[in-house]
């Protein structure tokens, strides 16, 4: 094992302490050299503003749109093994009155052109639900929990769709909400099950986990600030398949690893094989095997390979109050 040199490491957590003299709370730094086997971990600032115990490198925290990455690797391995196809309109995979609803423009609906690709790329042109005016009804009602469902029926009744789909780029966390229920409609699992079977557990990501729809692992998670509010206390359901996740530095050097440092085909489905008989019931149960790919028109037959690191490279603490929720110019984000 190559040991960093002790002056490297000295200007690493120097850096990580100025982060916190410039105003962060607290500053998690962890670094991955794969090609010396080393690493370097370090922390500065609180845990939270009213504690007095130091910010720990092991912390966990809230990903916020670090989440969107998952969801695009938890999309592309079904899609890998034909349960989805990124060109396939949305309508095939999410319920028909929804989707009629949310991209509409002079009277009529676009959701016929809109597809997984398109949302994964933020090029739908669907109304962005987190912005300011949400993150106010947030705050004002900290305790509510959100189920996804809502969190789309907020984007179709307080903005107009940006543009017709394929035709622009807006980042849009509706999207990642859509896709996350797509992947819930396709596999019958929740999101949180899906993630685990596809992503997280292949990829050993144990402390990481969907806050609000699934127990918390791991010790409790730092705080984070908007001004002088702890969004901590927020219900964590305002944010879903686009930032609901919690994890640790730990856990994501291993997620870009596995995407993009030659763990790749660690991520893998379960599939049926005299070696490995499916489970009776969970994500790979419901799976099965690998199906006959249909070949449809727009039909995009997903390599293996790099191209789920190029499409998820597109993509871009107290106890905490959960619900377990089920239902079916965009702010910096509050952490």
């Amino acid at each position: 094992m190559y040991r960093m040199e002790p002056a490297l490491q000295r200007r690493l957590q120097q850096l990580t302490q100025e982060s916190v003299v410039h105003g962060s709370p607290g500053t998690i730094l962890r670094v991955h050299v794969p090609a010396f086997r080393a690493g370097y971990a370090a922390a500065a600032g609180r845990f939270a503003q009213d504690e007095g115990r130091t910010l720990r490198p092991h912390d966990p925290f809230r990903v916020a749109s670090v989440t969107k990455t998952v969801t695009a690797a938890t999309v592309l391995r079904l899609a890998e093994v034909g349960a989805v196809a990124l060109d396939e309109a949305i309508a095939e995979y999410l319920e028909p009155d929804l989707v009629a609803r949310v991209h509409v423009i002079g009277g009529r609906s676009y959701a016929d052109s809109i597809t997984l690709r398109h949302l994964l790329t933020h090029t739908s042109g669907i109304h962005d639900y987190f912005d300011k005016p949400f993150l106010a009804e947030v705050a004002a009602h900290p305790d509510r929990c959100w189920a996804p469902r809502e969190l789309v029926e907020y984007a179709v009744t307080h903005g107009p769709p940006s543009f017709p789909p394929g035709e622009g780029f807006h980042y849009c966390d509706t999207g990642y909400v859509l896709a996350g229920l797509a992947v819930e409609r396709t596999t019958g699992s929740p999101l949180h099950e899906v993630y685990r079977a596809l992503v997280l557990d292949p990829l050993d990501m144990d402390e990481t986990y969907l806050e609000g729809h699934e127990p918390p692992r791991g010790s409790g998670v730092s705080h984070a600030y908007v001004d002088d509010v702890d969004v901590c206390e927020w219900n964590p359901t305002f944010d879903w398949a686009g930032g609901g996740l919690v994890s640790s530095a730990e856990d994501l050097s291993r997620l870009l690893r596995g995407l993009l440092g030659g763990r790749r085909h660690r991520v893998r489905c379960h599939r049926r094989s005299p070696a490995n008989p499916a489970p009776e019931g969970g994500v790979a149960g419901r799976l099965g095997p690998e199906p006959a790919r249909r070949e449809t028109p727009g039909r995009c037959r997903v390599a293996r390979g790099s191209h789920l690191a190029r499409a998820c490279a597109s993509s871009h603490t107290s106890t905490r109050r959960g619900c377990n929720c089920r239902g079916g110019s965009a702010p910096a984000r509050p952490w």
